[in-house]
């Protein structure tokens, strides 16, 4: 099938995904029904800066991932499409297709007196690993001229000298246990806007009493502040912890779960320790983001409210919430993750909101009385385990 530019650009807008907070689109599928003939995109999964943190952040994430060079892992292709003038020689899907493949990216590594990092595309740098031994470690805003973005997984894991850290402004994200086990860790100070704590980002910093930081994440990965005294000092509200504006840990045995005003996310495996106390839950308008395994296994919650202005729902956010019922996806969802709602067996009404273009595998898989589901046209990618595989309609419908 032919498919000039004018065509690839509207089909972009049309179905594909916008990242939050730009004008980049992922496709995740395309249908041509022109002759019944049907050509497809591949969906490119985020691996390594998922979805869950392009959060309020611009695409150098996205040129991160593809690389010759032998020192990276071979993660799934992730790329920035490309602008209207890049079309101009594009004919056929075939070529188009070809030019998103090919795009590459190069990261080379390097190491200095204090740091192994590396280098994406001469553009930005990611910090690796650290290699001294002083206690009061500055991190730089700069290395040889380009702006540290990026903390790696495990950078400072384990490390027995380091007792007060300053992190530079142009630090976005902190990666899953990069301080993990720094026993002697005392403070952390973020002079910037770091968006996202990853897994286990502060797990077994016994000594760690304080994070100073104007400015609230949106990202707190599972057991960031876990074996933390900082965790056992935070503030705390009808059994909610709370770190600035996100909602940490439930660890009430309440039946109902109230989040304060003016919380803006809810971290991965909030109600993990207390789950099965949850039966209702209050969360505010004020929130947008809600973490991987926020609520898994809550099994007897069964009046949930999704707030209106929410724009992310992770993965298994909601899954073996076995009393769940009725669910409605507010406006500003593109897409509902990986298991979001999986093995919510007693799920029997599903409004998916005008907002939803992708359904990702498991997302409602394990529902037991729902045989026919009725997907608004909005929905431009279902894919294959979506649901049961004895659903046996699924009606594409104004």
């Amino acid at each position: 099938i032919e498919v000039y530019p004018e065509k690839i650009k509207k089909d972009i807008e049309k179905y594909g995904v916008c990242i939050p907070q730009t004008n980049q689109y992922i496709l995740p599928y395309i249908v041509d029904n022109s002759e019944n003939s049907n050509y497809i995109s591949d969906y490119k999964e985020f691996s390594y800066y998922e979805t869950k943190k392009l959060y309020g952040t611009n695409n150098e994430q996205l040129k991160a991932l593809t690389s010759d060079n032998k020192d990276i892992k071979s993660y799934d292709k992730i790329y920035e499409l490309k602008n209207e003038e890049d079309y101009e020689n594009v004919a056929v899907l075939t070529t188009y297709r070809n030019e998103i493949m090919n795009e590459k990216y190069v990261a080379f590594t390097y190491e200095n007196e204090d740091f192994k990092y590396r280098v994406f595309n001469n553009e930005f740098v990611e910090i690796l690993k650290y290699k001294g031994a002083q206690s009061n470690v500055i991190i730089p805003e700069y290395i040889e001229g380009l702006q540290v973005n990026y903390i790696a997984n495990n950078a400072f894991i384990h490390n027995d000298s380091i007792v007060n850290v300053s992190i530079p402004k142009s630090v976005k994200e902190i990666g899953n246990y990069t301080f993990a086990f720094c026993e002697k860790l005392n403070r952390v100070v973020i002079n910037g806007n770091v968006i996202s704590y990853g897994d286990g980002a502060y797990e077994g910093c016994r000594n760690l009493k304080n994070i100073v930081t104007i400015n609230s994440p949106m990202y707190i990965g599972k057991d960031c502040f876990k074996d933390t005294a900082m965790l056992s000092n935070m503030y705390k509200s009808s059994g909610v912890k709370y770190f600035k504006n996100v909602a940490v840990l439930y660890e009430g045995k309440n039946n109902y779960v109230e989040i304060k005003e003016g919380t803006r996310a809810v971290a991965d495996g909030f109600v993990e320790k207390s789950k099965h106390y949850v039966h209702e839950v209050n969360i505010p308008v004020s929130v947008k983001y809600i973490g991987c395994e926020a609520f898994k296994g809550a099994a007897n919650l069964k009046d949930l409210e999704l707030p209106k202005g929410l724009v992310y729902i992770g993965e298994y956010a909601f899954s073996d919430c076995h009393s769940l019922d009725d669910v409605s996806i507010p406006k500003y969802i593109t897409m509902l993750n990986e298991g979001v709602f999986a093995n919510c067996v007693n799920l029997k009404r599903i409004d998916f909101g005008e907002g939803v273009r992708v359904i990702r595998n498991n997302a409602f898989r394990g529902i037991r009385y729902m045989d026919i589901i009725n997907v608004p046209s909005t929905v431009k990618c279902v894919f294959p385990k979506a649901f049961n595989e004895d659903v046996k309609v699924i009606s594409f419908s104004d």
